[in-house]
């Protein structure tokens, strides 16, 4: 609490006033009040004053508002006032209460900082982006001037990313008393803070010294109940205290960051073995068949882990005739990719005993109902006879092949396999003749949209007819090119095609 007089001088001042502003009573008392004032408000409250003298008129008197105070020490802080009038003699004074909120504001700033954090490390898996975005944000919540992120690998200790570093520590090892700050936060598990870095024989003086470190606080980066690494923020200019508020920051950082850092590995594992299947649902060489010119276009429509739900396979049933084979799923990750992988071998199987396409579905939908699962398939399967140019096909599920002889889609498609038993599964077959071409896909393809609208068949048709001259290959990467730009890039679902040409 602060009495002032109509000269805006301090008449009055309590213990509490001394323990926010560091001035003793006879420190202040018959000086003006502005002292305690950042210098930008100094005449907007001299200017002030006068009005409300003169006019009797302002808009602060009689309820709180926040603004900066100036402690003793020339350290700014956030405060709320509230002033209220009193006479004494016919003259006006002034009752000021004030309440110190540095705290209070600066933890809701961290708590929107950290907010801002979370949000910014949840769009990404990408451990470097994560590291990035942590030490930027972080080191200036924590007014920091740079920061180091420390990645253990057995008991050395090495310097792999940094903001705003001093020269020569970026990349640098460390190990034994060098690394003592990091090895007590790996026994802590949580944050903590060294205040006098060039005096504290606990931690390493070496590289205080060196690189001018005076205070530091340490945060570790946890993965599975292990100190993987340490981010350690650090001050140059003088050493200082960190807050309760910015302590209990970093410590929800590294809660955050480990979080973060924890998915990302186990995306890593994970994009590992999905790669790995995915390749092996999408392998094998593309046969070269006597009078066909024949190839494939996969799209994924993501980056993220997840195993896509198109296969294909292209194998020998005789020695005249060759099955090609695109499948879908309903079903995404390595539980469908196992599924899959199962879902080729039978074909391949049932393949083997008989050389129509209605049979072999027919068979290999029988297997899958028994035992029940959830996922179900779209396939086309084909057989093609080198010696009389027959394509056979069948279709169960996906969308109508293009045939560029007819200028039209093949009509013809059965339920998926898996859903419930069938008696038989149509039969269509071609005898494709010179320049004929053949085109299946997936749902994928006509499935983007833009503004309601879908890409379509008719788009489809009218890309094959206008590309006609292009080989196979090229023509397939135009369409798939098409109907990406066509839904400005935001697929929704994978894409293959498989496309043949009667030579």
């Amino acid at each position: 609490i602060i009495y002032i007089n109509p000269k805006s001088t301090i008449t009055f001042w309590n213990k509490a006033a001394e323990k926010i502003f560091g001035y003793l009573e006879n420190e202040v008392l018959g000086n003006d009040v502005t002292i305690l004032m950042p210098e930008r408000y100094k005449t907007l409250h001299k200017k002030g004053m006068k009005r409300y003298l003169t006019t009797g008129k302002t808009k602060y008197i009689g309820k709180p508002i926040e603004l900066e105070g100036l402690r003793k020490n020339g350290e700014e802080f956030s405060l709320e006032l509230s002033v209220s009038t009193w006479k004494i003699a016919g003259t006006k004074n002034f009752t000021a209460i004030l309440r110190d909120i540095s705290e209070r504001k600066e933890r809701d700033i961290l708590a929107s900082t950290l907010n801002n954090i979370n949000i910014d490390i949840s769009t990404t898996l990408d451990f470097d982006e994560i590291i990035q975005k942590v030490l930027v944000k972080g080191a200036t919540a924590l007014r920091s001037e740079s920061a180091a992120v420390y990645i253990r690998e057995d008991n050395t200790w090495t310097v792999e990313y940094g903001y705003n570093l001093p020269e020569g520590l970026l990349n640098k090892r460390f190990f034994g008393k060098d690394v003592q700050a990091s090895l007590h936060a790996s026994k802590l598990k949580k944050a903590f803070l060294v205040k006098e870095a060039l005096t504290d024989n606990k931690f390493s003086l070496n590289i205080a010294k060196k690189f001018n470190i005076l205070s530091y606080v340490v945060v570790p980066i946890i993965v599975k109940n292990d100190v993987i690494g340490t981010i350690l923020f650090h001050r140059h200019k003088k050493p200082t205290t960190f807050t309760q508020a910015q302590m209990d920051f970093s410590n929800s950082l590294s809660t955050s960051v480990s979080l973060a850092i924890g998915n990302a590995r186990l995306f890593q594992a994970e994009h590992e073995i999905a790669e790995t299947l995915q390749k092996s649902l999408l392998s094998g060489t593309v046969p070269k068949i006597k009078g066909l010119e024949i190839d494939f276009f996969y799209r994924s429509a993501t980056e993220q882990a997840e195993v896509g739900g198109d296969f294909y396979d292209f194998f020998k049933v005789s020695e005249s005739m060759f099955a090609i084979v695109m499948g879908d799923t309903a079903g995404k990750g390595i539980e469908a990719a196992t599924e899959i992988s199962k879902v080729k071998f039978l074909l391949r199987e049932q393949a083997k005993k008989s050389q129509n396409p209605s049979v072999i579905l027919k068979k290999v939908n029988d297997a899958l109902l028994e035992p029940f699962t959830e996922l179900f398939y779209t396939i086309t399967f084909t057989i093609y006879d080198v010696n009389s140019s027959v394509l056979s096909i069948t279709n169960a599920g996906n969308p109508y092949p293009y045939l560029t002889r007819e200028d039209d889609f093949i009509k013809q498609t059965w339920t998926p396999l898996a859903i419930f038993p069938v008696k038989q599964y149509p039969l269509k077959k071609i005898k494709l003749k010179k320049d004929d071409m053949f085109i299946m896909f997936t749902d994928g393809l006509i499935e983007p949209r833009n503004n309601g609208d879908m890409f379509g068949e008719e788009r489809v048709r009218k890309l094959v007819k206008e590309n006609k001259n292009l080989r196979i290959k090229e023509l397939l990467k135009k369409i798939v090119s098409e109907a990406r730009e066509f839904s400005n890039y935001r697929l929704t679902d994978d894409i293959l095609v498989i496309g043949i040409r009667k030579l």
